[in-house]
């Protein structure tokens, strides 16, 4: 648990002894310093914004041992599973809806995956956290990225479109002028070529 989910005793309440016997009767005792002036505070997983004395890290660890140490990893295939499911996650969304929507989609499925490692640590199964995330962020920038790419292709091809269409309208006019072009159209591409151009330049 947090800080403060073990019951302490004052020392010095010990030492005069000002305490109630059954508080300790039958107990397993830590003993420790608390006070933040000795420096034994450590953070923990388990609270963030408030630090946990070194005794008190010791009597969680006595408390796991003594209750069989109910924490446990899932299977190995679980792992693999939710890895896979995590970098799927993105192209899906994709395939389906816009690019934005992967943008808003990703960080929520991070929120929802924490939320549910956390409810599962509850339960007592360690859910692993780095390696479906580390896939489901590496999934959505390689998908934000082949999207951009495509848009560009997509960009270039309409430009090429428009320039066909062009000729072709001239061509409706005058088939003479419109032949023309065409020809004239492989002739560079094909200079182009023999000048080391590459092929979508010369294009």
């Amino acid at each position: 648990g947090p800080p403060g989910t073990f019951p302490t005793l004052s020392f010095a309440d010990i030492l005069r002894g000002r305490f109630a016997p059954g508080a300790v009767r039958g107990k397993v005792i830590v003993i420790g310093a608390t006070s933040p002036t000795l420096q034994d505070l450590h953070a923990t997983p388990e609270a963030s914004d408030e630090l946990m004395s070194g005794a008190e890290i010791q009597a969680n660890a006595i408390w796991t041992v003594l209750h069989g140490i109910p924490l446990r990893s899932p299977p190995d295939f679980v792992v693999i599973v939710l890895v896979i499911l995590a970098s799927l996650m993105a192209p899906l969304v994709r395939f389906r809806l816009s690019v934005a929507a992967v943008a808003v989609a990703t960080p929520l499925a991070a929120m929802t995956y924490l939320a549910t490692a956390q409810l599962a640590f509850n339960a007592g199964v360690v859910v692993p956290v780095v390696g479906p995330l580390a896939a489901l962020a590496v999934s959505a920038a390689a998908t934000l990225v082949a999207s951009h790419l495509l848009v560009t292709c997509e960009l270039h091809a309409t430009q090429f479109e428009i320039v066909q269409r062009l000729g072709r309208a001239a061509e409706a006019r005058d088939g003479a002028t419109g032949r023309h072009l065409e020809r004239m159209t492989l002739l560079c591409e094909q200079l182009g070529k023999a000048a080391g151009l590459r092929r979508r330049q010369a294009r």
